[in-house]
């Protein structure tokens, strides 16, 4: 599952959660998603690059 990186606007807390792809939707659907230290709603999704691994040889 993927692990997305978020930032609260409140406290400036960078946190990560790991979600599924249809559970981060509905989360941010429905206002879900909330800072850990806070618990405030107001959080924004941190963009950042990923790497596949796979088990096959190149």
């Amino acid at each position: 599952m993927p692990e997305y990186m978020y930032k609260c606007e409140s406290c400036g807390e960078a946190f990560s959660l790991v979600l599924s792809l249809p559970e981060r939707e509905e989360k941010q659907r429905l206002g879900e998603l909330q800072c850990p230290r806070c618990k405030s709603t107001e959080v924004e999704h941190i963009m950042e690059p990923f790497f596949a691994k796979t088990d096959r040889k190149s």
